[in-house]
């Protein structure tokens, strides 16, 4: 949160329910810190894509810990009202353009 602003993603663009170009760009969110929590559309029992799932998808891209804190950390510091760390990768290669198909 370099620049002060929270971002989100939903469990279902990350497990492959998402278009695959959702997807894709929510696993680069991901991978370069530009995230801070996981959320889920889920209202219901039996109804859409747990927040276990989410971070399951997401200990697969960058790990157990960073996906708990995705998941159950960082929420944790919204709720409370207190300042979630800055995680962006400033080190991670970028693209000028990102291809969306």
């Amino acid at each position: 949160m370099a620049k002060g602003i929270c971002a989100q993603v939903s469990a279902s663009s990350l497990t492959g329910t998402a278009a695959r170009p959702q997807r894709a760009l929510a696993e680069t969110f991901v991978r370069r810190g530009v995230v801070q929590v996981i959320a889920t559309d889920r209202h219901g029992a039996g109804t859409g894509i747990s927040l276990h799932d989410g971070y399951a998808a997401a200990a697969a891209l960058v790990g157990g810990e960073r996906a708990r804190q995705l998941v159950e950390e960082h929420p944790r510091l919204i709720v409370d009202g207190r300042p979630i760390p800055a995680t962006l990768e400033e080190d991670a290669p970028r693209k000028r353009w990102l291809k969306w198909w």
